[in-house]
């Protein structure tokens, strides 16, 4: 009688059981590294009105800097930035907010870049210039900064977004920094190892003395040199 009713029960509960397990299984699957790469990638997608530059240069200096999927022009000056990537949408936003005025600008790329690389703070630079304008794509430089401008690493380049007439100054001073940080970092990886050598060195056991050989009628013996 038992053994029916316990039967009985385990049925009931049996629909249910392969349920769960069958949620699980899906619920791991869509959470695995297959999944995140066949998942697609969300477009997002932001409208820019532009005030004073016009929308055909700005489209050219982002698409110069491979930023943004696809970048929409419309009537009244007022441009579409889409990409899968929020890194590119940060990027256009910093660089429309600073180019988007009556002064005359260049987006450019200033230097190569990789990871043995330092690159300047926006502080350095800004004291090697003489100019307090200086900012990232995350931190742009402030809205009533006389002269703005952009320095900061994309897709393995140095950009940067600078007044026409400060460029070869934003140049030399980013050139010469890096290549400064480059040399002090040179400098500290050659210490260790001249340090190491030092070390690796082993200290000579001391010599016992010599005695030199004493002829019966000398009266006193000499160590030998």
């Amino acid at each position: 009688m038992l053994s029916r009713r316990f039967i009985r029960l385990t049925g009931k509960w049996k629909g249910y059981i392969v349920i769960i397990f069958v949620l699980a299984f899906f619920l791991i699957a869509d959470s695995g590294p297959l999944a995140e790469n066949t998942r697609p990638r969300v477009l997002r997608s932001r409208a820019y009105r532009l005030k004073s530059a016009l929308n055909d240069d700005v489209k050219q200096h982002l698409e110069s800097l491979d930023i943004g999927t696809k970048i929409d022009l419309l009537p009244h000056n007022v441009m579409i930035v889409t990409s899968a990537d929020v890194a590119d949408l940060i990027a256009a936003s910093s660089i429309i907010r600073v180019i988007d005025c009556e002064q005359k600008y260049v987006v450019t790329v200033l230097a190569d870049y990789s990871e043995s690389d330092i690159l300047p703070t926006t502080q350095q630079i800004a004291d090697s210039i003489g100019i307090a304008g200086v900012g990232s794509f995350a931190e742009p430089p402030a809205a009533n900064a006389v002269d703005r401008i952009i320095v900061d690493v994309h897709d393995s380049k140095v950009i940067g977004v600078v007044p026409v007439s400060l460029l070869d100054r934003v140049s030399a001073a980013v050139s010469e920094l890096m290549a400064a940080s480059k040399a002090d970092k040179s400098k500290l990886g050659e210490a260790p190892e001249q340090t190491q050598a030092v070390a690796g060195v082993q200290p000579q056991a001391p010599q016992a003395p010599q005695v030199a050989d004493v002829k019966p009628d000398t009266a006193t013996a000499g160590v030998a040199d």
